[in-house]
C-alpha cells in the first residue's frame, strides 16, 4: 500500500506517526504541525534549543506498507506476526500504524464486520 508521511528534514525523523492515504493530505498536515509554534515563530529542538519556524524543513515522503483499506469499517487492515488486525482510519484519511490491534475471534465472527475483515485480509495476502 502506497502511503505518505510528513518527514521532519530538520531533525531527520518523521514529524509524527501518522500515515496518509493521499499526498495532498500529508501536505496539509504541515500547517497543523507548525500551528502550535506560530505565535512564538520558533520551533523547539531537542536539548532546549530552537530555530526560527521558517527554517523548519518538512517534506512528504512515500512509505510502502503491506496493508489494505477497508472503507466500510474505516480500518487499514494489516498483518503482524501472522495475525490479522487493523488500525482505525482517522479524519483526514490517515492512521497510526502503531495503533494496530489484532482482530479478536469475536470480531471475525461478527455477521457484518467479520466477512469484511476476512475479505480485506484475503486481499492483503494476495487473494481475490
Amino acid at each position: 500500500m502506497k502511503l505518505y508521511r510528513l518527514y521532519n528534514q530538520t531533525e531527520l525523523k518523521p514529524a509524527s506517526g501518522l500515515l496518509f492515504l493521499k499526498r495532498e493530505d500529508a501536505l496539509k498536515y504541515q500547517d497543523l504541525v507548525r500551528w502550535p509554534y506560530a505565535n512564538s515563530g520558533r520551533w523547539p529542538l531537542p536539548g532546549g534549543l530552537d530555530i526560527p519556524l521558517d527554517r523548519l524543513e518538512l517534506r512528504v515522503e512515500v512509505v510502502d506498507l503491506p496493508g489494505e483499506l477497508e472503507k466500510t469499517l474505516a480500518l487499514v487492515v494489516m498483518e503482524h506476526e501472522g495475525r490479522l488486525g487493523g488500525a482505525a482510519l482517522l479524519p483526514g484519511d490517515c492512521f497510526d500504524p502503531g495503533e494496530w490491534e489484532a482482530f479478536t475471534p469475536e470480531d471475525l465472527a461478527h455477521p457484518v464486520k467479520g466477512p469484511l475483515m476476512e475479505a480485506a485480509g484475503k486481499r492483503l495476502r494476495g487473494g481475490v
